[in-house]
């Protein structure tokens, strides 16, 4: 097979591909759910002013340890959910 069929080829199955998982992007982010966090008995003002919170506590981390590691802002998302889950929240789905 010559280079230009080659090229042609390849170029052929990079379009396919790309294609194929933007088409899987776009459809996992139409039917992605959304998720909210509810604690029996609480207003508003308390969830925001619970959720600064812990927000504060999960940035403290991630500035310390910025640049320490490719997981740190995983546990700073794990940080958070535990501050809210302590607070007695639970993370449920948002209801359409």
């Amino acid at each position: 097979m010559s280079s230009v069929k080659n090229r042609k080829v390849r170029l052929g199955v990079f379009a396919l591909c790309f294609s194929a998982s933007f088409a899987l992007i776009m459809a996992g982010c139409a039917s992605s759910k959304k998720y909210v966090w509810l604690k029996p008995g609480a207003v508003k003002e308390e969830l925001l002013k619970d959720e600064r919170y812990c927000r504060v506590l999960a940035d403290d981390y991630r500035t310390y340890f910025n640049g320490l590691g490719a997981n740190v802002e995983e546990r700073a998302k794990q940080l958070f959910e535990e501050c809210m889950e302590a607070k007695s929240y639970e993370l449920a789905e948002q209801k359409p």
